[in-house]
């Protein structure tokens, strides 16, 4: 991605707002 920051924001959000952890998996393994 080429703003790091809007990815880092954007996981921060969903993670306060929908804490899935199957969407963080998917999410780690993509990275």
């Amino acid at each position: 991605m080429d703003y790091p920051w809007v990815a880092s924001i954007a996981m921060s959000l969903l993670d306060a707002q929908e804490p899935d952890v199957q969407w963080g998996c998917e999410h780690d393994a993509a990275r």
